[in-house]
């Protein structure tokens, strides 16, 4: 078993992977209009959106390799309406306008992209609060019909389908047709800090020299601390994937014992634990064992199917959970990104809109309000 690697490369080409080393380049643009720090979905998104609203030349800069960080080790599931409880109908809303840009992209890249429409499942006895058992469309199931829907399923109890509009994507890959509509990508080069004046960033200092950008947006998971004054923390989690076998579930499921998602290739990913984070990427085998458990008890057709990769990733998060998307407190052209938790990759290009949108006109987005920075 592959312990402490995702997945997700292993589904790539050689052009893919190559596409997130893309090292620095021979003449490294010191002027971009716009600098953006980091090569996560976060940042990733936003230089594509700068790109594309045409805010001029873009730089991206990562200190590793593209989606070398959490969002290139999440599960790649886009389920806004899961949300819906505990972050509330306001990040819903952005999360869907963030799906739809993704199939928007899905509908230009085709099979560069490879976006997998999915039904979700809940299963078991409450598995929804308030707001999400009046979501229109969901469907209520009794035990009988959760069977019918997911063949050779052991658990005994009610579910609740999804509407449509739930998807996954592999995130390096996605990583890797972001960063082809991102600009000038420079990985292997750190930010280092950088200088202000007047109110300013006039010049960010990295492991390649200065850069004097017109724009800078800060993406790099938790916010250097000079820059964003709110509490920061990170919370670790596993995940494990089968090796390919036969008749995968028709759906993702959440289920008592955490998610089931059926891969492109024939495999099950299972996990998506939240647990204290202990500073170190080792994979807990304890939680490992809870997975093969969980998944064993929930389809037994998979018991004897090996994991063939497991890993963990410590994601970034503020103390509410909710990230922050703001403009930098006393910078007028400096822009953060940061803290988003497990929704790094959902909101990723409703992200990149709204920041591109704000460096652009200098008004602060409407649908983006709920993210700025709170007391």
């Amino acid at each position: 078993m592959a312990a402490g690697t995702p997945v997700w490369l292993d589904q790539l080409d050689a052009g893919e992977r190559a596409a997130l080393r893309p090292g620095v380049p021979a003449s490294l643009d010191r002027r971009p209009d716009v600098l953006v720090v980091g090569g996560g979905a976060q940042g990733l998104a936003a230089a594509m959106a700068c790109r594309a609203r045409g805010l001029g030349r873009v730089l991206l800069i990562e200190r590793d390799h593209l989606a070398a960080g959490p969002s290139g080790s999440a599960a790649g599931v886009l389920c806004p309406d899961s949300h819906l409880d505990v972050e509330g109908p306001a990040f819903v809303e952005f999360a869907r306008a963030s799906l739809a840009r993704y199939e928007a992209l899905a509908d230009e890249a085709g099979p560069e992209l490879r976006l997998r429409w999915l039904d979700w499942l809940l299963v078991g006895p409450g598995t929804a609060g308030p707001l999400l058992a009046a979501l229109p469309g969901l469907q209520r199931l009794d035990p009988g019909a959760v069977r019918r829907l997911v063949p050779g399923l052991a658990l005994d109890g009610p579910g609740l389908l999804f509407p449509r509009g739930q998807a996954h994507v592999n995130p390096q890959r996605l990583a890797a047709v972001l960063a082809a509509r991102g600009g000038q990508v420079a990985t292997g080069v750190e930010y280092l800090g950088h200088r202000t004046a007047g109110g300013r960033v006039e010049a960010v200092h990295t492991s390649h020299g200065d850069v004097h950008p017109g724009a800078l947006v800060l993406a790099t998971g938790l916010a250097p601390p000079d820059v964003l004054p709110v509490a920061q923390l990170r919370v670790k989690g596993h995940l494990a994937a089968t090796e390919p076998g036969a008749t995968p579930p028709p759906v993702a499921m959440a289920t008592p014992g955490g998610t089931v998602t059926p891969l492109e290739d024939g495999r099950l990913l299972v996990g998506g634990d939240r647990v204290a984070d202990d500073g170190s990427p080792a994979v807990d085998e304890a939680a490992i064992r809870s997975f093969r458990a969980a998944l064993d008890g929930a389809l037994p057709a998979a018991a004897g199917r090996p994991f063939s990769h497991a890993w963990s990733c410590a994601r970034p998060a503020t103390a509410d959970r909710l990230p922050v998307v703001d403009r930098a407190p006393g910078l007028e052209n400096a822009w953060v990104t940061a803290g988003h938790y497990s929704t790094g990759l959902l909101l990723g290009l409703a992200t990149g809109h709204a920041l591109a949108s704000w460096i652009d006109s200098g008004a602060a987005p409407e649908e983006a309000a709920f993210l700025r920075l709170r007391d």
